[in-house]
């Protein structure tokens, strides 16, 4: 960390970091930053990325926001600094008053790591928590204005300053924008449906086309389209019946909208995963000792591997004599949040128009079907011209390279494949010139292979120069992605010489990290690198933008 750089005003100079990867933690942040300035404060907003700008041994105050991606893992431009914090060099921070804004998923089994991370470093280096550390879902608006009254009731008192006089002396409103969006999504009709698996497959991933004519909204390859799901109406009448209700009782939605509960059931609140709040209420219904038992600190892997292949069904079902009035249900249920998809399409390729590449999900768990709640809803429950309601999540950090000159070489098993339709859709549009290079997996070529005719033709006119597919399951051993990375690492690295771009999307859980490590390898192999050197080198393609990753 820089130690030349000494804070200008002392006690009034709060420090705001952000670890971002869609790019909510850093809009936070900077709306923080701005409210902390016409309060009165001096705070700059700090990139993780840039973390040695500061030093954070001479601060005072720290707000750090930060986003969680993967299995628990840091942001892209987090991973250093959190690197440079775990290890041996870290500085004691004795002298640092902090507190930590998390964002995360409640999908994830690690919610809000990242967040929880920093929050424990941060003491153990000695720093001094002066508010609370929020977690918050995908809906953080809430929980970040709470943990947000919370940040500046203490620094008030900690550290008051006198706003400036002039037009500085009240907050900022934070920004919002006109037209469609997250808080107001788009009625999209469903223009096309298809299947993109054989019959024979173990897969059913499914190609969808939403109309935005009228809307006024617009993307970038590489942005996510949010989805407002509905929960399937059979489960929400089975979970009525079984809760002692009828329906038509008169209940509130999270947007204090009064509803009837079937509908707030359908379209408000979530009720598949069980939550610790919940359990926690139903456990006081029981009176169940075990399931009070599961909800200690101590039994947090018991309890996240308890809640696997479970729903609030199954509560009821094996409490039968456990009732709820409608407005208590609601009460202690979690909002039904939105689901992002990666876009499959150029805006400039299809005008008007946005494509998904979705699996539906569906399986067997303690002797009950499973269905996803999204997934199910596009592919079972939304007819060709039904409409369902979108809006479009930007993603600053995982883009095509700006020069059209650039090489690119992207590795997307599964569905991994739908930002890298995009990004060739764009290239092709636009008539890059760079040399574009697809590592795509699945099962089996004769069922699995999304996309093909596309891919092929691409392929076969040079425009996609070269194209490697990875079939585990077409033969007795088998081949992944990573393994074809390794196959052709002296020309990956040839690639990556002369500048190339590299982009991964898919599974965070392994398939990330195993491309990750075949890439570390292969630089080292065919770079001629220590395995310290080929990981310097991966940080700097980081820091250039060459290396993005889209992992869920």
């Amino acid at each position: 960390m820089n130690t030349d750089t000494q804070p200008d005003n002392g006690h009034a100079r709060v420090i705001v970091m952000f670890g971002s990867q869609s790019g909510n933690a850093e809009q936070l942040a900077k709306n923080f930053g701005r409210k902390l300035a016409a309060l009165g404060y001096e705070a700059p907003v700090v990139d993780m990325a840039k973390f040695r700008d500061v030093d954070l041994t001479r601060e005072k105050y720290l707000l750090a926001v930060s986003s969680t991606w993967g299995d628990g893992e840091p942001p892209d431009n987090a991973v250093e600094f959190w690197n440079h914090l775990e290890s041996a060099q870290a500085p004691r921070l004795e002298n640092l008053r902090f507190s930590v804004l998390g964002l995360g998923d409640t999908d994830y089994q690690i919610f809000c790591g990242m967040g929880k991370n920093l929050d424990r470093r941060f003491e153990e280096l000695g720093a001094q928590r002066f508010a609370p550390r929020a977690d918050c879902p995908l809906e953080f608006e809430e929980p970040a204005q709470t943990w947000w009254s919370s940040v500046t009731g203490e620094l008030t008192k900690l550290v008051p300053v006198k706003a400036p006089a002039a037009n500085g002396a009240e907050e900022e409103e934070e920004e919002i924008p006109d037209g469609y969006s997250k808080k107001n999504p788009f009625p999209s009709a469903l223009l096309v449906h298809k299947r993109l698996c054989g019959p024979g497959s173990p897969k059913d991933t499914r190609h969808f086309e939403f109309s935005l004519a009228g809307s006024g909204l617009t993307y970038e390859v590489g942005d996510a389209l949010g989805l407002v799901p509905r929960n399937d109406p059979a489960l929400v009448d089975e979970l009525l019946q079984a809760a002692g209700c009828s329906g038509e009782e008169s209940v509130r939605t999270p947007e204090h909208k009064e509803t009837s509960l079937r509908s707030a059931l359908i379209g408000s609140y979530a009720i598949t995963g069980i939550s610790r709040k919940f359990l926690k209420d139903f456990a006081e219904r029981a009176k169940d000792f075990y399931l009070k038992h599961l909800l200690l600190p101590e039994m947090n892997k018991d309890f996240q591997a308890w809640c696997e292949g479970r729903e609030l069904i199954d509560l009821f079902l094996a409490f039968p004599k456990v009732k709820y009035p409608a407005e208590e249900l609601v009460a202690a249920l979690g909002k039904l949040n939105p689901r992002l998809y990666s876009i499959a399409s150029s805006l400039k390729k299809h005008p008007d128009e946005v494509h998904l590449t979705v699996a539906r999900v569906e399986y067997q768990s303690r002797g009950r079907r499973r269905l996803g709640v999204a997934s199910t809803l596009l592919a079972d429950r939304l007819p060709d011209g039904d409409t369902a309601g979108v809006f479009v999540q930007p993603a600053k950090g995982f883009k095509p390279p700006v020069d059209p000159t650039v090489p690119m070489i992207m590795v997307g098993p599964g569905t991994g494949i739908a930002p890298f339709r995009a990004f060739l859709e764009e290239r092709e549009v636009i008539g890059a010139t760079g040399r574009n290079w697809l590592f795509f997996g699945n099962p089996h070529r004769a069922h699995d292979y999304f996309y093909e005719e596309e891919f092929e033709a691409y392929h076969a006119s040079g425009f996609l120069t070269r194209l490697d597919l990875a079939w585990s399951r077409d033969q007795g051993e088998k081949v992944y992605v990573q393994h074809l990375l390794a196959k052709q690492g002296k020309d990956v690295w040839s690639w990556l010489a002369d500048g190339a771009h590299f982009y991964v999307c898919g599974d965070a859980s392994k398939m990330a990290k195993d491309v990750d490590d075949a890439l570390h390898d292969l630089i080292a192999v065919h770079g001629g690198m220590s395995a310290d050197e080929a990981a310097n080198y991966v940080k700097q393609m980081k820091k250039d933008k060459r290396y993005q990753r889209d992992v869920y």
